[in-house]
């Protein structure tokens, strides 16, 4: 299913506020994990990572280069704070 930007930056907002995943899965209809894949955009790329979007699909030198950068902008491993992650690089 495709969201606009406006949602997934609705969505990246209530997460950030405290909104737990379940609620935002109950009130805004988005499931956990693209939650969670949209807050990791957001904190590596900010708005243009919501607005173009990225494959869920990367290749080696594109998960390294997103280790790196985030990394570099001291943010760790962008799933590694969020709870009841289960998405690794």
């Amino acid at each position: 299913m495709h969201h606009s930007f406006e949602k997934r930056l609705i969505v990246v907002e209530s997460y950030q506020v405290g909104k737990s995943l379940s609620w935002i899965k109950l009130h805004l209809g988005v499931d956990e994990k693209q939650v969670r894949d949209w807050v990791a955009l957001f904190r590596l790329y900010g708005e243009n990572g919501l607005r173009h979007g990225h494959s869920n699909i990367l290749g080696g030198a594109e998960k390294e280069r997103i280790v790196r950068l985030a990394i570099e902008k001291g943010v760790g491993h962008p799933w590694a704070e969020m709870p009841n992650s289960s998405c690794s690089l």
